[in-house]
């Protein structure tokens, strides 16, 4: 079993290319979201896997723990060549601690990865947009993965404007040109010249009007995973094109979705729009707005691709 610490995690990270980082998502959004295999000649109303056929991608529901300290979550997820893993998220009043252990296809656990920086490093890669002008709202774990990650891939974005509650929350300034409190009336110009819009709070009111935004904006929207939880107006997404990782967890889980009374029949998965080399184009003026609740199954893609490279790295501790 080899064990992979914070430390291990970032000597790695900057050995992997933004494109290995997008094509590890890319493969697992298509094998989701793809259409059940079925036998024409079959009559059973039994489902697949009970008919001696695997489930290329197995998402169980999350598991909940508490304790005096806090409350810990078991996500376990399978991927058809990735095989198992169970991500643990312990949160508590000191923080939060993120883990994965990667299941041996034999059985017993193959690794055990901190990996509470691949998790928004797997939800930066998730994204597909090319701006030139970027806002993004937050200053935690989640919003300086994308400023990353977007200057490694858009390499033409021109500026990136910063938005935070916290004055105190620092910044690097390699990554971000300006730097706004949610108050000051900047935001408002900043999001008229944006192309792109990020958002990684845990904001319970939307963050800015539904006219605040450009034409052609497109939007990624990282921060809500409760029903109470809204980050934009739920106007907005009832006049934007909406994608999103899982209809059925977003339809559960996102704040911005269901407050806005949308269906599955207004969504559209991403590994749908991957599979068929980008679907239909957007709409000239069209805001596409981008929901993510995070799915296991980038966590598991995300930490075997780490687990490879420090194997070939030797890097960690094999006991």
């Amino acid at each position: 079993m080899r064990i992979l610490s914070t430390a291990d995690v970032e000597t790695i990270l900057p050995t992997l290319s933004p494109s290995d980082l997008l094509a590890t998502q890319a493969h697992v959004f298509k094998l989701f979201s793809a259409p059940p295999s079925s036998d024409a000649n079959s009559t059973s109303t039994l489902p697949v896997h009970a008919k001696g056929q695997i489930d290329p991608v197995q998402l169980p529901p999350r598991m909940a723990t508490f304790s005096p300290e806090g409350r810990t979550l078991y996500m376990p997820s399978y991927v058809d060549g990735l095989g198992s893993g169970v991500k643990v998220l312990t949160r508590t009043a000191g923080g939060m601690k993120t883990n994965m252990m990667l299941i041996a296809p034999e059985g017993g656990v193959e690794a055990v990865v901190e990996s509470k920086a691949l998790t928004a490093v797997r939800n930066a890669a998730a994204i597909g947009a090319k701006p030139r002008k970027a806002v993004i709202f937050g200053a935690g774990d989640q919003a300086r993965a994308h400023l990353k990650l977007l200057k490694q891939l858009w390499p033409e974005l021109e500026r990136t404007v910063v938005v935070r509650r916290d004055p105190a929350m620092p910044i690097p300034t390699d990554l971000a040109e300006r730097v706004l409190l949610n108050s000051d009336a900047g935001v408002a110009q900043a999001l008229k010249e944006a192309d792109a819009v990020v958002t990684a709070t845990p904001a319970t009111e939307p963050l800015f009007p539904e006219n605040a935004l450009r034409p052609g904006t497109a939007v990624v929207l990282l921060g809500s995973s409760r029903p109470d939880m809204c980050e934009v107006p739920p106007l907005l997404l009832r006049t934007a094109r909406v994608v999103v990782d899982s209809k059925e967890a977003c339809l559960r889980e996102a704040g911005e979705v269901i407050q806005a009374g949308l269906t599955g029949d207004d969504l559209t998965e991403l590994g749908t729009l991957l599979a068929s080399d980008g679907g239909r184009g957007s709409e000239e003026g069209e805001i596409t707005v981008f929901k993510s609740v995070g799915l296991g199954m980038q966590d598991l893609a995300i930490n075997r691709l780490v687990l490879q490279r420090a194997e070939e790295m030797d890097v960690g501790t094999v006991v």
